[in-house]
């Protein structure tokens, strides 16, 4: 083949190889994913095909979580949520309201103060235990919560605490300490009812209403001078538990992350808040768990690969014919020569599983000299590649001295032809594999 036609054809197949390399993507252009947390799976829909193109962002939105229960990190970037815990939502979930609430006196229809005592001991009741269930209500919403989406879980404690009065249906937590914080103010009510009428009677009192009396006033001074007050607390915290649910946003944004490589894989980790109350299962922790994985496009990659080298420009065979002239024997001639080859590919990378790359290698030759050539390369496959090499070389061939021509004759004292190895330019075919 002529050299001329060889070295052009090389190098145009070089050219249109390196043409063919996608331009980077622009780096403002993000890619928005949604996930959702409660069903752990990517919104395909916001995925849009599972390639992104080089140099561009991913931004992670993370939806439908319970920031009272778990922090998120993203690809080892840890996402603050500036979200205060309620106290109770600590190790102190229990609640604060009292557990136990003294027995009230015994009384008969012949009392003279039964009904004041009756409603006096029907409003303590209410109070120990209605606040102390809205309390409960609320936490243990918010931390049993691990299947329910924010509105979900917010109809969840509406429903419950209307269950506590057909009177007082409590929509916010505004409404929450309206409709229960009277609770506390009727039991004072209540007693001084109780402590009037028995004001009245209580010179003609038998022992058993004096006795009854005594032990309500015992049961009212407890609630005033201590129970009242961390029946107060409980229903605060209450309400500043469902407040602080109303404000939290049960979803973030992470990133943006972006695609450098061949693949952008986003893994999620998910922890236990730090001092969440053992009871609370926040079953859906984990490490490193993948949920997306992106094939990159675009942008110029550099890769390498191994494999054999065929060059078609190949030492001379010459012989002395009978009158001793110089003579080429062409028919003995190897077709080509094989070496072992490593190369060079750049190229850019396409979503197709076959490429186009433009190469540059060196071999090695019988002198164990090196050779180099420079051309293009069809590349199949992504992760693992077969690679298909043509282009133009410098191969050190044996030819005639330069003293001597074909169809010279040789000196009587010279009885070997004489060669010399040169540098010529050869079509080079090679393959190879890289992984």
């Amino acid at each position: 083949m002529n050299s001329k036609k060889t070295l052009g054809f090389g190098c145009l197949f070089l050219f249109a190889c390196l043409a063919s390399i996608p331009a980077a993507a622009d780096e403002t252009s993000h890619k928005s994913i949604k996930y959702d947390f409660l069903k752990c799976k990517v919104d395909a829909s916001s995925l849009g095909g599972f390639r992104i193109s080089h140099g561009q962002g991913v931004r992670l939105y993370v939806y439908n979580f319970n920031p009272f229960l778990y922090n998120i990190a993203v690809n080892q970037q840890t996402i603050s949520y500036n979200q205060t815990i309620p106290t109770l939502i600590s190790s102190a979930l229990a609640g604060s309201a009292p557990a136990i609430i003294q027995d009230g006196s015994k009384f008969t229809v012949e009392d003279p103060i039964v009904n004041e005592k009756r409603e006096f001991q029907k409003a303590l009741s209410n109070a120990y235990t209605k606040l102390a269930a809205a309390e409960r209500i609320v936490l243990e919403s918010i931390g049993y919560s691990d299947d329910l989406e924010q509105e979900e879980l917010k109809g969840a404690i509406i429903g419950s605490l209307g269950k506590l009065s057909t009177e007082r249906q409590p929509t916010s937590p505004d409404k929450l300490k309206l409709a229960f914080l009277p609770l506390l103010s009727e039991v004072d009510s209540a007693w001084e009812q109780l402590n009037t009428a028995y004001n009245k009677i209580s010179g003609q009192a038998n022992q058993a209403t004096k006795e009854s009396f005594e032990l309500e006033k015992g049961r009212y001074l407890v609630f005033q001078r201590t129970d009242k007050t961390t029946l107060e607390n409980a229903l605060n915290n209450a309400v500043g538990a469902w407040r602080a649910l109303e404000e939290a946003k049960f979803e973030t944004w992470a990133g943006p992350f972006f695609a450098d490589g061949d693949e952008l894989i986003l893994k999620i980790t998910v922890t236990r808040k730090a001092g969440l109350d053992a009871r609370f299962p926040a079953k859906r922790t984990c490490s490193d768990k993948p949920i997306v994985r992106l094939l990159t496009t675009g942008g110029v990659k550099v890769d390498f690969s191994a494999g054999f080298v065929f060059a078609f420009n190949n030492d001379r065979v010459y012989y002395l014919d009978s009158e001793n002239n110089i003579t080429r024997d062409k028919k003995n001639e190897a077709w080509a020569t094989v070496g072992p080859g490593a190369f060079i590919h750049i190229h850019g990378r396409q979503k197709h599983p076959i490429d186009f790359a433009g190469t540059f290698g060196v071999t090695a030759s019988k002198t164990n000299a090196f050779n180099y050539l420079a051309g293009g390369s069809i590349l199949f496959g992504k992760s693992q590649r077969g690679i298909l090499t043509i282009g133009l070389g410098v191969q050190t061939i044996s030819m005639l001295s330069g003293k001597y021509r074909e169809g010279n004759s040789l000196p009587e004292d010279i009885v070997v032809i004489p060669l010399v190895n040169v540098p010529r330019p050869s079509l080079c075919v090679g393959f190879s594999y890289n992984f």
